[in-house]
């Protein structure tokens, strides 16, 4: 009887302490952020709307970040980033905004999933840097316009070319 009740007892201090609390937390972390005016990624800028940023790589180093439109269905961009620490941990969405003069679009500089306090940093090209750093840039020259990633790459024909000029390397 005192063996029940002793294991009793451990089991429910042990399910007690195992368990966690229930949250909705994807594996990719899939955040959504509504800019009322455009804002500037690295390469592109999007106009103003609701986008879905998430982690590609989810299994890997989790390095690469994809930003879609809300729905998911359109492709804006695929970036590198890098982890970046934040003292505070909020328990919503945060986006952070590099310092740019007035007449520049803002400029995401880094983004945090809910209740981490690891967010993502993004990694903007050098060229673009220097282009924005630099005295009259014009916009146009330091980013492209919103178009998904698909039609911008051409990926069709791309893929078109790719497959001509390995096809008959790999046939027998």
């Amino acid at each position: 009887m005192l063996r029940t009740c002793v294991s009793v007892c451990l089991f429910a201090v042990l399910a007690v302490l195992s368990s966690t609390p229930a949250n909705a937390q994807t594996l990719d972390q899939r955040t959504y952020f509504t800019f009322s005016q455009p804002v500037t990624l690295p390469g592109v800028t999007l106009p103003p709307g609701k986008y879905m940023f998430r982690i590609v790589d989810t299994m890997g180093s989790r390095r690469v970040v994809q930003v879609l439109d809300a729905d998911g269905k359109k492709s804006y961009a695929m970036l590198m980033s890098m982890p970046t620490f934040s003292a505070t941990v909020s328990s919503e969405p945060e986006v952070r905004f590099k310092e740019r003069p007035d007449r520049l679009p803002a400029a995401v500089e880094a983004w945090y999933y809910p209740g981490q306090s690891t967010g993502r940093e993004l990694i903007y090209p050098k060229k673009q840097e220097q282009l924005v750093a630099s005295a009259g840039v014009n916009t146009a020259d330091a980013t492209l316009p919103a178009t998904p990633i698909a039609s911008a790459l051409g990926v069709v024909s791309l893929m078109a070319g790719f497959a001509e000029s390995i096809g008959p390397k790999m046939r027998p």
